[in-house]
C-alpha cells in the first residue's frame, strides 16, 4: 500500500508539481526544441527518477518481505 502512495506521490509530482515541465525546460536548453534527442533525453530522465524512487521498495520487498514467509533466502549479497 505505500508503494501505491509513494508512485501516486512521484505521479503527481511530476504532473501537477512541475517536475516534467522544469525537466522539459532543462533539456531544451541542452538539445534543439521538439527534436529527438530531447524528447528520449526527457522519457529516460522520467524513467531513471521512477527507477531510483522504486528501489527502495523493490528491495525491501525482496528481501524482507519474501524472507519473512520464506520465499527468498536470498541475501543482498548473493544477489550483486
Amino acid at each position: 500500500m505505500i508503494d501505491v502512495l509513494i508512485d501516486a506521490a512521484l505521479l503527481l509530482a511530476l504532473t501537477l508539481g512541475g517536475a516534467l515541465q522544469a525537466l522539459h525546460d532543462a533539456w531544451l536548453r541542452v538539445f534543439d526544441a521538439g527534436g529527438y534527442a530531447q524528447g528520449i533525453a526527457l522519457i529516460v530522465s522520467v524513467a531513471l527518477i521512477s527507477g531510483v524512487v522504486d528501489l527502495p521498495l523493490s528491495l525491501y520487498r525482496t528481501f524482507v518481505i519474501e524472507a519473512r514467509f520464506g520465499f527468498n533466502k536470498m541475501t543482498l549479497r548473493l544477489s550483486c
